[in-house]
């Protein structure tokens, strides 16, 4: 998937610049205990916590609805705040520092990113949730076997990236209402239905 490449490039990148050896991360295994262990952690990810619980909120239900009266990068955006602040207790929970303001900044600006990332992977995949799943899993799993990631050069390689998408693939166009990733209500999809049999009984 496209962001643990992302996270994978980072850190040559940032070794090359002097600011992160690469010897500095360290994997817990190697060889087939690691695969086993990246293959239990991104399978817990997916199927306890992303596809079958965030995914099915954030772009399963929110996104969708939001694609009706917005485009895709003010839904990203909207969707990337209240997902960082979702974040809230389970942070608290972990001990993370609340109350310094970069910690916050820094929350903020990944979930912006990883927002743009999964919606353009939704709506590429006419409202896919599980592909939504499986990308915010693989960037949980990185993550977790790259704790301490350079996150400035991380956040300017995804920065890079997202800027491409948005301009190859238009985010700031809306979407057509019969895109299967935009939401229809049963009263609009009806009268859709209806239409082509009253102009031919006319």
């Amino acid at each position: 998937m496209l962001t643990p490449a992302l996270i994978l490039l980072s850190v040559p990148i940032s070794s090359s610049l002097g600011r992160q050896p690469i010897a500095a991360l360290q994997f817990p295994n190697t060889g087939l205990a690691l695969i086993g262990l990246v293959a239990v952690k991104f399978l817990y990810q997916l199927f306890f916590f992303n596809a079958v619980g965030e995914e099915v909120g954030w772009r399963g239900f929110a996104l969708p609805r939001l694609q009706t009266r917005n485009n895709p990068l003010i839904a990203a955006l909207v969707l990337a705040f209240f997902w960082a602040s979702w974040h809230f207790f389970l942070w608290q929970a972990e001990g993370h520092p609340l109350s310094d303001w970069q910690f916050w900044i820094e929350q903020y600006l990944i979930h912006i990113l990883f927002s743009l990332f999964i919606v353009w992977f939704y709506n590429r995949a006419r409202g896919g949730i599980l592909v939504a799943g499986i990308a915010h899993a693989a960037a949980n799993t990185a993550l977790a076997f790259f704790p301490r990631v350079d996150f400035p050069i991380l956040c300017v390689i995804m920065a890079i990236v997202a800027l491409v998408l948005i301009i190859t693939d238009r985010m700031w166009a809306k979407l057509p209402s019969d895109h299967p990733a935009v939401y229809r209500s049963p009263e609009s999809a009806g009268q859709l239905s209806v239409e082509p049999t009253s102009t031919l009984a006319s």
